[in-house]
């Protein structure tokens, strides 16, 4: 068959086709138009998407039947055609970060799942058409209002790219039409990077799952919507853009979020943010049996061999180290917000104490033990409502100030590292096989010398360090010590320039 590289090569496709596949052509591009009432600009980019997609799906031997059915524009619904009036506030966790962003100094965080096979980008970008109808509080934009940034409605299409820099840069937000996520792809990965302001890990999954999923029944599979994997034709459920803190407020003790300076790991700071991130991929298994070994959890002993990794990359034992552990409040509280609903464990520990795993392994055992329980956890949600509260009557304008001033402005100097651990990652089982393994970036900040994130799937867990010092000590230090416990290591991932 002719290769059909472009519209005018589709179009004299269909002409020499027969009847019956022109109609279904026709109908299908027919369906498509009646679904959108978007900018001409936007309209014309979705058009020639699935003008590109069936292109790409016939040259891949695909019936005509086959993929206006696997293409089928019934599953944008009508969201496309009516304009957004929708707005969401932002959550109690996310209203500080846009006060205290610069372009190459803001929360974002990146989800990536690598695929069997090389992204076939024009299915990807028809996907993602579709599974943004399912999540409207992720299609949205930053705006400012007088009191609180907010997020407004965005009807438009999200564009997929080809990733051609280091994860979690800076994601522009300077336009009222600038969304604040972006879809990316690299060979056999596909990547979503979020601005905090929209949703944690878990929620980031679940759009992530479902995008995959939707991907994958384009190249002509049935994946079922089960393990976290939504349903792009259900309407979306009120609740996942709901404000859980607010929702399980109680007026009570509060805890948690001040402290002392923790010490920080040395190395001089690079201006690009990450200058590197280096993937620690494992057998999950022997990752669990190691820590079996040790009478901890996964998280425990990652925990301490950080601990460790960060007082090797430190000239002086003075001060303690503190690492900051995520905590997903829906194990505590039920709720089935998509949106931020995160807050933390801060165990700390004098790095004069610290000499190796073994010897600090009970007192991270206990501090995390402490600081993931549920009368601590309730203290610090407390407290995070009601710090939002307070800076609520000041105007936007003078807001950044109080802010800084409120939470001591101390941040990420609270803390020496951080580990933030998604877990097991459950995917449907028609869906294994298409998927190897996935990892999860955090972006730097401003002040820690590197953050490490972790993920499980497939059998693979990957620990994830972003950089933001060219000095090695950290990683070759952290490598050292889960080799040491039996644990075999394969290393990917980048230095990036200092530049």
């Amino acid at each position: 068959m002719k290769k059909l590289k472009t519209s005018d090569e589709l179009a004299a496709y269909i002409i020499e086709s027969s009847e019956e596949d022109r109609a279904l052509i026709e109908g299908l591009f027919s369906s498509l138009s009646s679904r959108l009432n978007l900018a001409s600009i936007y309209e014309k980019q979705i058009i020639k998407d699935y003008d590109r997609a069936l292109i790409s799906l016939i040259e891949r031997g695909v019936s005509v039947a086959d993929a206006v059915f696997r293409l089928n524009p019934e599953k944008l619904g009508g969201y496309y055609c009516r304009e957004s009036k929708a707005w969401y506030p932002l959550d109690s966790s996310a209203k500080v970060y846009p006060l205290s962003m610069s372009r190459n100094k803001m929360q974002v965080f990146r989800l990536s799942a690598y695929m069997t096979e090389d992204v076939v980008p024009e299915l990807l970008q028809v996907a993602l058409n579709a599974v943004m109808t399912r999540f409207p509080s992720f299609a949205v934009s930053v705006r400012r209002g007088f009191f609180w940034h907010y997020l407004d409605g965005l009807k438009a299409r999200f564009e997929v790219t080809e990733e051609n820099d280091v994860p979690c840069g800076g994601i522009d937000i300077s336009s009222s039409r600038s969304p604040a996520l972006r879809v990316q792809y690299y060979g056999d990965r596909i990547s979503v990077e979020f601005f905090h302001v929209l949703t944690d890990g878990t929620g980031g999954m679940v759009f992530l799952k479902t995008l995959v999923a939707e991907y994958v029944r384009l190249l002509g599979f049935d994946i079922p919507c089960t393990h976290g994997v939504a349903d792009i034709m259900d309407i979306p459920d009120p609740g996942e853009a709901s404000n859980s803190f607010v929702d399980w407020y109680k007026p009570g003790p509060t805890g948690g979020f001040m402290g002392s300076p923790a010490a920080q790991m040395g190395g001089r700071l690079t201006r690009k943010r990450p200058s590197g991130v280096i993937h620690f991929i494992m057998d999950s298994d022997k990752l669990r049996s190691a820590a079996r070994c040790k009478g901890v959890s996964v998280t425990t002993l990652m925990t301490a061999a950080i601990f460790v990794a960060s007082r090797a990359a430190m000239d002086s034992p003075d001060g303690d180290i503190q690492v900051q552990v995520p905590v997903d409040m829906r194990r505590i509280h039920p709720s089935a917000t998509l949106r931020n609903f995160s807050l933390y464990a801060s165990p700390r520990i004098p790095a004069k104490d610290i000499r190796d795993l073994d010897s600090i392994l009970k007192t991270v055992e206990n501090e995390l033990k402490k600081g993931t329980s549920e009368e601590y956890l309730n203290h610090m949600l407390t407290s995070a409502v009601m710090l939002v509260n307070a800076a609520r009557p000041i105007p936007l304008s003078m807001k950044g100030w109080f802010i800084r001033i409120l939470y001591g402005f101390l941040g990420d100097k609270l803390f020496t590292n951080t580990l933030s651990n998604l877990g097991q990652v459950e995917l449907p089982e028609e869906l294994l096989p298409h998927v190897r393994m996935m990892d999860f970036v955090l972006g730097t900040v401003i002040t820690n010398r590197a953050a490490c994130s972790l993920v499980t799937c497939n059998s693979k867990a990957v620990l994830s360090v972003a950089k933001l010092t060219k000095d090695p000590s950290f990683e070759e230090r952290l490598y050292s010590e889960l080799t040491r416990l039996g644990v075999r290591i394969e290393l990917e991932g980048s230095d990036g320039d200092e530049d």
